[in-house]
């Protein structure tokens, strides 16, 4: 379902002719063009998006069916598209604006050591990819274990080379569980968790010039974390964690660190779910579920609370536009769907301005909502027939 930020009827939807559900969505910074992935390892491209209306839109392309769940990502200007399926293997697709048609292959395949890739981002102009999951180890002979608890992946791919490798890469002792690369490529992080020891953050600095083997610039936190996020610029981190007490974690001069334990700039005792970061860091969204229920929070990069909103149900999912001025809230199972306008405050030649947080723009009851996308509009999708 395609919205405007503005209204709660929608545009135009476009339900998953594949049996199961959508898996992932993302949107230009124009909010042009859309691009939905499914669990049958397939992509559907829509072209002129704000200009459609009605049920059951078709898309400008679909892609071929290349595994499992998709996880995605899509360039600012929608010409680019990066996506993973469950298996080994990055997929991108370059000038999607004038393709068309069915089973569309990739315009490059990246093969990586991984048993399975789960995590993906990628930077607005399309250059580069950040991807993450685990590998297999042999053990005992030629006895192939899986131990996903003990071998988190991680590769970053510069997309300039065209190579069907990736750039560098790199394995830790723990399990990945997200990552994010900064708008130029300079850094990326990921969070990790361990069941018998607390997990971390790791942070690679001057991503671009790495190669081959590598190992991360920084770590720290000492968590079980859920999430990560990072600003337009690489400086500002910010991860959550599910157990108590230091749960969201914040470094503030990410890109000037180095060493390993570091302490965050400053944290907050709460059970995160998911966080967002506006492109230049000014705000921080996280979505919690605290002793008397599940909240939207939202501070500013000195770890000052500039608002807060209850929700009805879990916000499994934060989903921020770049200037931080739109948030959204889903969660899974039949839950409910919060759109807000956040307006910062800002000085006036007097005080400071009050945030303006108090009601969500909209908010629906949707089954399932597993993905979110912001920008001039965004796009929630459900499950299909």
């Amino acid at each position: 379902m395609y919205y405007q930020v503005g209204s709660s009827d929608p545009l135009w939807t476009a339900s998953n002719p594949d049996i199961g559900y959508f898996s992932d969505v993302a949107i230009s910074a124009d909010g042009e063009c859309v691009v939905v992935g499914n669990d049958a390892g397939c992509i559907r491209y829509f072209k002129d998006a704000t200009s459609r209306s009605g049920s059951s839109e078709q898309p400008t392309w679909r892609s071929q069916h290349l595994g499992g769940s998709v996880t995605l990502d899509i360039s600012d200007n929608g010409e680019y598209v990066a996506f993973i399926a469950g298996g080994s293997s990055v997929y991108y697709f370059t000038g999607c604006k004038s393709k068309s048609g069915l089973d569309i292959p990739p315009d490059l395949t990246v093969s990586t050591p991984a048993a399975e890739l789960g995590h993906l981002d990628m930077t607005p102009d399309g250059r580069y990819i950040a991807v993450g999951g685990y590998i297999l180890y042999e053990e005992e002979g030629d006895r192939i274990v899986e131990e996903p608890g003990e071998s988190g992946y991680v590769a970053y791919i510069d997309i300039s080379e065209s190579s069907e490798t990736p750039t560098w890469s790199d394995e830790f002792s723990l399990e990945m569980i997200d990552i994010a690369i900064s708008d130029d490529g300079y850094g990326v992080v990921a969070a990790f968790e361990e069941y018998r020891a607390p997990g971390e953050v790791a942070y690679w600095a001057d991503a671009y010039d790495l190669s081959g083997s590598v190992g991360p610039t920084w770590t720290g936190g000492e968590d079980d974390f859920t999430c990560v996020a990072v600003s337009g610029d690489g400086n500002l981190v910010a991860a959550g964690a599910y157990s108590m007490p230091k749960s969201l974690h914040v470094w503030s001069e990410a890109r000037a660190l180095s060493g390993s334990g570091l302490e965050p700039d400053w944290s907050k005792p709460l059970q995160v779910l998911d966080v967002a970061v506006s492109r230049d860091g000014s705000v921080i969204a996280v979505s919690t579920e605290e002793a008397d229920g599940y909240y939207l929070r939202i501070f500013n990069s000195d770890g000052a609370e500039l608002d807060f909103y209850r929700l009805d149900s879990p916000g499994n999912v934060v989903s921020m536009s770049s200037d931080g001025s739109v948030i959204a809230v889903g969660g899974g199972a039949y839950d409910s769907l919060y759109v807000f306008k956040y307006i910062p405050p800002r000085p006036v030649g007097g005080p400071v301005l009050p945030t303006v947080l108090a009601t969500p723009v909209f908010k629906l009851a949707l089954a399932a909502v597993l993905a979110l996308a912001v920008a001039v509009a965004y796009m929630v999708l459900r499950r299909g027939a």
